[in-house]
């Protein structure tokens, strides 16, 4: 059997981004959400209204664990949460004018851990990166 440390390697790397990453929202002066509501509210940003179903996939978060989450950003005026028009029992969320406020702070948020991500990488290297994480998505989402 090879062995292979990715599964753990990867577990590794996302406790360090994590922590990494809520460290320079602090700097940015961003205290209103840490960095596991961000990967929520990033989705957001791309599309201004989801429902929980949409946002539960492009989070890859549980919907058990996103309603929890969307509750307390609720709560805390990071988001807006609305019966859907078509169907009432799905639920609408998307961000609200405090959130939106923090655009330029979210984005250089954003782009000082993407450049940590991919400090002295070639181009090569960096989308060689991106399509085997790509893969091993993929791999995942299909079992």
């Amino acid at each position: 059997m090879n062995k292979h440390y990715g599964g753990t390697l990867i577990s590794q790397i996302k406790q360090l981004q994590d922590r990494v990453f809520n460290k320079i929202l602090k700097e940015e002066g961003i205290y209103e959400f840490n960095g596991q509501q961000g990967r929520i509210l990033f989705s957001l940003w791309k599309d201004e209204k989801l429902s929980l179903i949409e946002l539960s996939k492009r989070t890859s978060l549980a919907k058990t664990t996103l309603s929890a989450m969307i509750d307390r950003m609720r709560k805390n005026g990071l988001v807006i949460v609305e019966e859907s028009k078509e169907d009432k029992r799905n639920l609408v969320i998307y961000l609200s004018d405090k959130t939106l406020a923090l655009e330029d702070k979210i984005n250089n948020a954003t782009k000082r851990i993407t450049d940590i991500f991919y400090k002295d990488f070639s181009e090569k290297e960096a989308k060689e990166l991106d399509r085997l994480l790509i893969k091993i998505k993929e791999n995942l989402k299909n079992e």
